[in-house]
């Protein structure tokens, strides 16, 4: 009698519909990362530059701007990104900077311009990180120091 049961289970089973399990991929979010020292000598980002700090973020940067190139951290990597106007300098109000898979602009507020010790400057502003598809992927107010005043 259990046999039975069980082989017509498995006839059963068997003659089913065809019905497929969907896998949805979990979706994964994408934000920049800290830019840690080693990264900066990695890949000689030295110089004149203004760093991104997100408020509450701590002091870490999460974006570099330079004059001729933006930098964040993805998925562990460091992504440069080109200077969209090649006559920008580091002075807000907005730096802006593309690539072939993001880009982002970091507008900073002139009315909070603050001294920093050694000729620099800091600043209350926001980054914005787009995808190649132009979804804004990572939005935040934060803090921007600034290494040494343009001339």
């Amino acid at each position: 009698m259990r046999w039975t049961i069980a082989l017509v289970t498995l006839a059963l089973a068997g003659c089913g519909g065809t019905e497929e399990t969907v896998i949805e991929p979990e979706e994964v979010e994408i934000a920049p990362e800290r830019i840690l020292y080693q990264d900066i000598e990695a890949n000689d980002l030295f110089g004149a530059s203004c760093a991104f700090a997100p408020a509450g973020g701590g002091s870490g940067a999460i974006a570099i701007a330079m004059l001729d190139a933006g930098f964040i951290k993805i998925g562990g990597e460091i992504v440069r990104l080109a200077a969209i106007n090649e006559e920008q300098q580091l002075d807000p109000p907005e730096l802006k900077f593309a690539g072939e898979d993001y880009a982002f602009s970091l507008n900073l507020d002139p009315e909070t311009e603050r001294p920093r010790e050694g000729n620099g400057r800091e600043f209350d502003a926001q980054l914005s990180v787009r995808a190649r598809d132009g979804s804004t992927i990572y939005d935040s107010a934060g803090l921007v120091q600034c290494g040494s005043a343009p001339s």
